[in-house]
């Protein structure tokens, strides 16, 4: 997937996402009379139980693939939950390695092309989790991504002067995951994360600690 058309699908998802955050969330049905979802957008976050709103990594994801889909023009082909070449271990217990004697893992998205191949890997993450949950990502998009691009797409209610920082530091403490490549952040990855509150997207370089916002981008900035 070029990348042109790749943050066009994430600019478009930011905006159905932030819609959905202002004007789509089901607890506010109940504290609003006549209270009405935006028709701009079709997804809605869902009340817990305990009356809140579930701000996931399904919102985030299935929203990525509607505008995808909405977009595509038969130029791409996807797969969701799609499984790893490798095998692997120690993903329960937060250490985890490449294992020949392990388990297969699952890419959260997986683009083709006509030919099949697979030309772009994409994770999503949905607020700010423990290092481990981190790890495991970036363990495979480094082991088996070097002929694709990938994509860590990261989903924050609302950030703050620490919050890339603190991110960044849990990206950094496995050092295996480490590349050689100094223009890339992590292997060949490629970082972004969306403010929900905000509407405002971030893209950083893990190695570096380098993070700009995002308004209008071009290819050439990335």
């Amino acid at each position: 997937m070029d990348k042109e058309f790749f943050f066009s699908i994430l600019k478009n998802t930011a905006d159905a996402l932030h819609i959905a955050y202002k004007c789509n969330q089901e607890n506010k049905c109940d504290q609003k009379s006549n209270y009405e979802f935006d028709q701009s957008c079709r997804l809605v976050f869902p009340k817990k139980r305990d009356g809140s709103s579930r701000i996931s990594e399904q919102e985030l994801r299935f929203e990525f693939i509607h505008q995808l889909l909405k977009k595509n023009q038969d130029r791409y082909w996807y797969s969701i939950e799609t499984p790893t070449g490798k095998s692997y271990s120690g993903f329960v217990t937060g250490q985890p390695v490449q294992d020949d004697n392990g388990q297969s893992g699952e890419f959260d998205l997986s683009i083709f092309d006509k030919k099949g191949e697979r030309i772009t890997l994409v994770e999503f993450k949905a607020h700010n989790p423990k290092p481990a949950d981190y790890q495991k990502d970036l363990l495979k998009m480094n082991t088996e991504g070097k002929n694709t691009v990938c994509y860590f797409i990261q989903l924050l209610k609302s950030v703050n002067a620490g919050t890339f920082k603190n991110i960044i530091n849990k990206k950094l403490q496995n050092k295996k995951l480490l590349s050689t490549d100094q223009n890339t952040s992590i292997g060949n990855i490629n970082y972004f994360c969306i403010v929900l509150d905000k509407n405002e997207i971030y893209q950083y370089n893990a190695r570096i600690k380098q993070i700009e916002k995002v308004s209008i981008i071009t290819t050439n900035q990335f």
